[in-house]
């Protein structure tokens, strides 16, 4: 007797039965927010790659500092 009831209801909240999923409005509500996180973390992902890169750069540049202070040490001349 339970079923009948819970059934008539069930239709008449859908045509085809009870039909679960999400609306429109949700998911670009959903896609809106993921753009905004993913625009947000891509402009603080830059930055530190920025950084990094800089890094990476000024420790090139040590390095080749002190082969060519090595190597004036055995030649005695700078590299050309």
């Amino acid at each position: 007797m339970g079923n009948k009831w819970k059934n008539a209801q069930r239709d008449k909240r859908a045509p085809y039965g009870w039909q679960g999923g999400f609306t429109l409005i949700e998911v670009l509500c959903a896609l809106a927010l993921a753009g905004l996180l993913l625009s947000i973390g891509m402009t603080h992902y830059q930055q530190h790659s920025e950084a990094v890169k800089q890094e990476r750069h000024q420790a090139n540049i040590a390095l080749i500092e002190g082969a060519a202070r090595r190597f004036r040490l055995d030649t005695g001349l700078f590299p050309s």
